[in-house]
């Protein structure tokens, strides 16, 4: 088997390659990717809010 680049483990990386502008948005997970992982509801709510915050505005500014 051949190793290959998968993009620093967020597809971000690999959308920005190819020229689409991407960026990755934490939900507050502690212990990812382990039988430990979890959240903070209220975290997963502020980040929530804030993806919905970025994509009103960047409706708003599509009809500017």
């Amino acid at each position: 088997m051949k190793p290959l680049a998968i993009g620093g483990g967020t597809n971000a990386n690999v959308y920005n390659a190819k020229g689409l502008p991407a960026v990755v948005i934490g939900c507050g997970m502690k212990e990812e990717h382990t039988t430990s992982e979890h959240l903070v509801v209220d975290d997963l709510v502020m980040a929530a809010r804030l993806c919905l915050a970025i994509l009103q505005k960047a409706h708003e500014r599509s009809l500017a």
